[in-house]
This record gives C-alpha cells, sequence and structure tokens, in this order.
C-alpha cells in the first residue's frame, strides 16, 4: 500500500475539520429548503375538536407562507403528534419529535399542565417553544428562555372580571364564586380574584375545587348556590364547563356566569344546549378575535381559507388561534435571518414589541417577559343568534 505523504494527510484533515464545522453549524431542523416545527396536540381525546382545530390552523397558515416562496427560501413543515390530553404522552411526543424527527421548534400545546412538564426538557435541550392553548402563569413565571405563552392567564383574567363586575354590572359588593380545578389553573384563578377583590374591599370568594378526573360538579354547584353566590368563574376545560352550566339550570342557579377562552367556540353552545342561555345568560372570556369578524386577521384567515382549505366549510376559533401562533412563530423565524438558529429565534421572539398579527392583542416579549400579553375581552351569548357577540374591548385589569 503506497504511504500518504504529509501534504495528503494535511490536505484530509482539513477537508474533514470543515465538513465537521459545517456540520456544526447546521442548525437542527433547518435545511437549504425546509423548517421542520412539532406540535403535541390533543387529537383523540376529550378535547380532540380543540386540537384538531389548532392542528388544521396552523396548517393553514404554514400553507400560506409556503405558497407565498417560504422564509428566506425555505419552506414550513409541520409534524403533530397525538397526545389524547394525557401529560405522559405530551413527553413521550415532545422526545419523539426532537429527537427522532428532529424538529427545530416546538409549536402550539393541550392545556396547561403537559407544556409545565416539558420545561425541564426544552431548558436542556434549547428548543424553543411558542403557542401552548393554556392560561397559566406557570408557564413564564419565572420566565423560562425557551417557551412563549400567547394567553392572558386565569389570574388576569379574575382580575378583569371583578373590574367588569364592578364597572359593566354595577354591583358593589358582590359574593363571588370561584369553580376551578384543583391545580396550577385553580391557584391562578384564586390569585387574581383575591388580588381584586381586597382592592375593592369585597372580602374574600367563596372557592369549590375539584380534581380534573371529576365528572360530576353537582355537589359543588349545590353549595355555590347555597351560598347565594351573585358571579360564578369557572375557567375549566370545555367538557367540564358544559357539566357546570347544565347543572346551573338543572337547579335554577341563575348567578352572572363566565367561562374560559375556550368556551367560546360555537361548538361549545352546540354542547352547551340551553343551559348556556338560560338565566342571565353565559359570558366567556376571549383571547382573539371573532373568526367570522371582519377584524384584520380574521379577514387574512378566511382569504387563507379559500384559498389554501376550502374544504373548511365550517372554521371554528380553534383553527383562528392555530393561524395566528404559526404566524408570530414565522415573524420570529423571519426576523431570525437566513442564518436561522434556535438562539436567533429566541432573540428575535424577545424583540418582538406590540407585534400586531390582527387576531389576539398586540404580542410583547422580553429577556425576562415570555408571557406575550395580560389582554382579555369579554363575550355574552345572543340567545337569538345562537351565538356570542362582542361586549367589551381588550381589557387590562386595573
Amino acid at each position: 500500500m503506497k504511504k500518504r505523504g504529509w501534504k495528503e494527510i494535511l490536505c484530509g484533515v482539513a477537508l474533514t475539520l470543515a465538513f465537521s464545522a459545517s456540520g456544526a453549524l447546521a442548525e437542527t431542523g433547518v435545511s437549504d429548503k425546509e423548517i421542520l416545527v412539532g406540535g403535541s396536540l390533543d387529537l383523540t381525546g376529550p378535547a380532540a375538536f380543540m386540537g384538531q382545530g389548532v392542528h388544521r390552523g396552523i396548517k393553514l397558515y404554514f400553507s400560506k407562507v409556503n405558497a407565498e416562496g417560504g422564509i428566506h427560501g425555505r419552506k414550513v413543515t409541520f409534524v403533530a403528534e397525538d397526545d389524547g390530553y394525557v401529560v405522559a404522552k405530551t413527553v413521550a411526543n415532545y422526545k419523539k419529535l426532537t429527537m427522532k424527527d428532529n424538529v427545530f421548534a416546538m409549536l402550539g400545546s393541550s392545556g396547561s399542565v403537559g407544556p409545565k412538564a416539558l420545561i425541564p426538557y426544552l431548558a436542556e435541550d434549547k428548543v424553543p417553544m411558542l403557542g401552548p392553548y393554556g392560561y397559566t402563569s406557570a408557564m413564564f413565571r419565572p420566565p423560562v428562555r425557551y417557551l412563549f405563552n400567547i394567553y392572558s392567564t386565569c389570574e388576569d383574567q379574575a382580575r378583569i372580571l371583578m373590574d367588569f363586575v364592578k364597572a359593566n354590572l354595577k354591583m358593589d359588593k358582590p359574593k363571588i364564586g370561584l369553580l376551578a380545578e384543583d391545580n396550577e389553573i385553580g391557584e391562578d384563578t384564586i390569585r387574581g380574584a383575591k388580588a381584586q377583590m381586597a382592592k375593592y374591599g369585597w372580602g374574600e370568594p367563596e372557592i369549590e375545587l375539584y380534581k380534573r378526573s371529576a365528572i360530576d360538579f353537582s355537589s359543588q354547584v349545590l353549595r355555590l348556590k347555597g351560598k347565594n353566590v351573585d358571579v360564578l368563574f369557572f375557567p375549566v376545560i370545555v367538557s367540564h364547563g358544559v357539566s357546570i352550566l347544565k347543572e346551573c339550570q338543572k337547579i335554577d342557579f341563575t348567578p352572572y356566569l363566565f367561562g374560559a377562552p375556550t368556551m367560546t367556540d360555537i361548538k361549545f353552545l352546540e354542547m352547551a344546549g340551553e343551559s348556556a342561555f338560560y338565566g342571565k345568560g353565559f359570558r366567556a372570556f376571549a383571547t382573539q378575535v371573532d373568526e367570522k369578524s371582519d377584524a384584520a386577521g380574521a379577514k387574512e384567515f378566511q382569504q387563507a381559507l379559500a384559498k389554501y382549505d376550502p374544504e373548511n366549510k365550517i372554521p371554528n376559533s380553534f383553527n383562528l388561534f392555530g393561524y395566528g401562533i404559526a404566524k408570530v412563530l414565522c415573524e420570529g423565524i423571519q426576523r431570525a435571518g437566513k442564518d436561522l438558529t434556535r438562539e436567533k429565534l429566541v432573540e428575535a421572539l424577545e424583540a418582538l414589541k406590540g407585534y400586531e398579527t390582527g387576531i389576539f392583542p398586540p404580542v410583547t416579549y422580553g429577556k425576562e417577559n415570555r408571557r406575550g400579553t395580560d389582554a382579555a375581552r369579554i363575550l355574552k351569548v345572543d340567545k337569538e343568534k345562537k351565538d356570542f357577540v362582542i361586549e367589551t374591548t381588550w381589557l387590562n385589569a386595573k
């Protein structure tokens, strides 16, 4: 065998080092032609219509971006896994998406508990995640470098609710009831309500908590009625919200009723039936515009539907949410530049200040801010229209 000369050896070493450096510079999930984004969504579980809706909305926005040439010449591809609203599956899906599919970033997630479970993995792997549809401050307090929220929390909404009760319902010293899960959602709700009630000198709220596995809310609703609650706030999952409304109607309990943003979809009203229109009627917080409205973001969404998903004849709020979070992610990717890395995406998102999607309230992040927004507005059911109508503009707690 012919011996290699020192020049050949040096040349081989140089080529190896160059190749290694080139490989080191290539970010996971990013090629010359494609950016891979992953998501763990509830596609078959108890809130599947939410997960399915978000999934379809994300894919719609990516279709629009890709048809317009992509981002810096790269197409964006979404890879979704079904978690059935089970935290263990959310974690397993994350590992598959990041270790096997090698996605660049994560987008969307079911609820609040799943994203919270992913926080240590995001920090260790340095994988950015944006837009979980959950309402707890546990996702950003303290701020987590790689996790970007986009909703106001139950704490924000509870505080806004007290302002609304005083200013709009003109109640001087109402008895406030809270019916929530015995977890971070309940903790956020109680913290916000107590803070604002103390400000107004309204005393303490009447609190009823339950485990997520609960299916019967009759005892909690009955106790709240027995305590003569004037206003009831229940920031719970959709199926539980339906059960609570039906239980209120069953025992003729008619306080002012307020629910979570996930209850503003027409599907929720179909599930709740007449109980949504019983008594003083039902109100819910909204963290985005109505998909059927003439708001700028909604009109853009409608135009995209006509072009890229014409088979979706009954678009819903979860489609619009998915579209909106995809828009924020793509804005971050665009601002990060052609030499895209995860760290550059994080820095680009941190630089968003009052970013207008036309869908959400203005979105703002920062080095110590992963909240996105603390605003919400209130919608009220209209019995004749069998739909929600807008009652307020975007509100921030006073």
